[in-house]
């Protein structure tokens, strides 16, 4: 699947998964269980590089995901 946005719109996106990040952080930081953690860790570095993805894009400026 490939994805286009403009500037204005990769960058919401950025703040978005920044923003996501942070909660999942937090949410680590209180979760007791082990598969709870390893869950949220999984989508932790994903969210990670889907950001780290749209940062290359937009060097290139082309924000297509």
């Amino acid at each position: 699947m490939e994805l286009t946005l403009t500037s204005e719109q990769a960058k919401i996106l950025d703040e978005v998964l920044q923003s996501n990040l942070h909660q999942l952080l937090l949410e680590i930081a209180h979760t007791d269980s082990r598969s709870g953690h390893t869950e949220l860790m999984r989508r932790h570095e994903v969210i990670c590089g889907m950001r780290e993805q749209l940062i290359r894009a937009q060097a290139t400026e082309e924000v297509s995901l």
